[in-house]
């Protein structure tokens, strides 16, 4: 399967200023199964610093990573519907993901895998594939390919276009970080100053709760961001 180019992607910051409209849209509808996921992200992290039995440990973290995966896949569908600018419908879009969560999970693990022997293989390796397979999660949901051929479609659909993305990737990598520490910061400053009402409190519960509820945010966005580039390259490729 080959993928010919047609265009030059679109300009970096006109990518993030359209995946910014795609948040701000898809921020609302998102709550239903973004906060679910934080408070399961809470718990289980609070879990972990107990004392428990190992089986439970282990109960936990299976659940909580299929529920981050059904999480993934339905704010990918919500993202998809505010883009296309359709109309959420929830009971059409919640069986679709639990459709699709099978493929998409295999997907993404083989996905994974790859990329680790790529870093294991002296680094350079796996950032070399972590871009080519950037897409392969979008490719599962929206492409009608089995699952060998999406893996294939998603290598070859970023061809040409790797320093680009790399650079957009690098980018936004940087301007998540100076967010997390924005927000971080301006919470803890919150919490200093409610301080005398929350003293009896253990502070790292208090910041693992912020990191539970800040974090799938900042996701619901990347993945807006991540979204628009998957479909500029998109449409400006054609199968041959």
């Amino acid at each position: 399967m080959a993928v010919a180019k047609t265009k030059r992607l679109d300009g970096i910051f006109r990518q993030i200023g359209y995946s910014k409209w795609v948040f701000a849209r898809a921020f609302l509808p998102s709550l239903k199964i973004l906060i679910p996921l934080a408070i399961f992200s809470f718990a289980f992290t609070t879990t972990m610093s107990l004392s428990l039995d190992g089986s439970i440990v282990v109960i936990a973290l299976v659940l909580f990573i299929l529920f981050s995966f059904y999480a993934a896949i339905v704010t990918m569908y919500i993202i998809d519907s505010v883009y296309r600018r359709e109309k959420i419908d929830f009971k059409k879009l919640l069986p679709t993901s639990r459709k699709n969560f099978w493929k998409f999970f295999i997907v993404k693990f083989l996905t994974a895998l790859i990329i680790i022997i790529g870093y294991l293989l002296f680094i350079i390796p796996g950032i070399f594939l972590s871009v080519r397979y950037a897409f392969t999660g979008f490719v599962a949901l929206f492409e009608k390919k089995s699952i060998g051929d999406t893996m294939d479609y998603g290598f070859e659909l970023t061809h040409g276009y790797w320093w680009a993305l790399f650079g957009r990737f690098v980018i936004l990598g940087f301007l998540i970080s100076v967010l997390y520490v924005l927000i971080i910061s301006a919470l803890l400053y919150v919490g200093s100053l409610l301080a005398p009402i929350t003293s009896t409190i253990n502070s790292g519960i208090i910041l693992n709760a912020i990191t539970s509820f800040v974090s799938p945010f900042v996701g619901l966005w990347i993945t807006s961001f991540y979204y628009v580039l998957y479909r500029d390259i998109a449409k400006k490729s054609v199968t041959i």
